[in-house]
């Protein structure tokens, strides 16, 4: 499973060289802004909100509900979802003269809505997204879809199985002895980058959408799952433009590094790595 500190880790990426990359409109200050700093500011797109909802649900369908609540603002959502992730709150509790939740509501304000500092006026503001903190109860920590995103992601993963190879590759489990299959795998390593007269280590980091091992056949298999909004016969285009050739390539060498790790460096140049990219 995904490893929930991934993002938070500052560390040299695959997405990170985008950012930094002349030929995509990077920049050591875009860089630091983006990947140091974590200072996006910027909002998904739906193409790509639906694109991580596919991710998700090939990987577990179980943990998604199908609603139209609506979020209020995004602040207002943050500072509602901040106060539910504090406590586990019944529905009942949530009044405005509950002590405990009055207490919760202005310890997590933070600087949001700055410049209101009456304690009443807070409270008043924080309850315009009470039906949103009892929708967050209600769901119970699944994964929240519109049913328009439930046809658009169902479609999706339709599709994959219609495509025998994507369905033995995303779906089917492991066939040989030993041999397993990791979803959304985090790896990190320390890569030592050679200067002029001197070297460094800096902190890397890869998460891999889905790796099958059979170390019998000393095979690993990666697959990475893509979305698109555009006809899957033109995706070589995506392929060229988001240099995903780059992205195989940093996945290929953390998988390097962990199978070294984990089978020995006198074992790791012996396995195979193939790599398929579903779209």
């Amino acid at each position: 499973m995904e490893d929930k500190n991934y993002y938070a880790v500052p560390a040299v990426s695959n997405s990170g060289m985008s950012s930094i990359n002349p030929a995509q409109g990077g920049t050591p200050a875009r860089y630091k802004r983006f990947v140091v700093d974590r200072d996006g500011g910027k909002e998904d797109t739906p193409s790509l909100e639906n694109g991580k909802l596919v991710h998700l649900y090939v990987e577990d369908p179980a943990q998604f509900l199908v609603t139209d609540a609506v979020k209020p603002s995004a602040m207002l959502s943050e500072w509602v979802e901040d106060v539910y992730n504090a406590f586990p709150w019944a529905a009942d509790a949530i009044l405005p003269d509950n002590p405990m939740l009055k207490s919760s509501i202005l310890e997590h304000k933070g600087d949001k809505y700055g410049g209101m500092k009456d304690e009443a006026k807070i409270i008043k503001k924080f309850f315009d997204g009470r039906e949103y903190f009892l929708h967050l109860i209600r769901v119970d920590g699944k994964i929240c879809m519109t049913s328009s995103q439930k046809q658009i992601v169902e479609a999706c993963v339709k599709s994959l199985h219609a495509n025998k190879l994507a369905e033995r590759l995303l779906f089917a489990p492991p066939t040989t002895l030993m041999a397993t299959a990791e979803n959304e795998m985090a790896l990190y390593w320390k890569q030592r980058i050679q200067l002029t007269g001197s070297s460094i280590l800096l902190d890397c980091k890869g998460l891999l959408d889905r790796v099958l091992f059979e170390p019998e056949k000393k095979k690993a298999t990666l697959i990475d799952l893509k979305t698109t909004g555009k006809p899957v016969a033109v995706f070589d285009n995506s392929f060229e433009f988001y240099r995903y050739y780059r992205q195989m390539g940093w996945y290929r060498h953390a998988l390097r590094v962990h199978l070294a790790h984990k089978y020995g460096r006198d074992q790791e140049p012996m396995w195979n790595i193939d790599v398929y990219i579903v779209a």
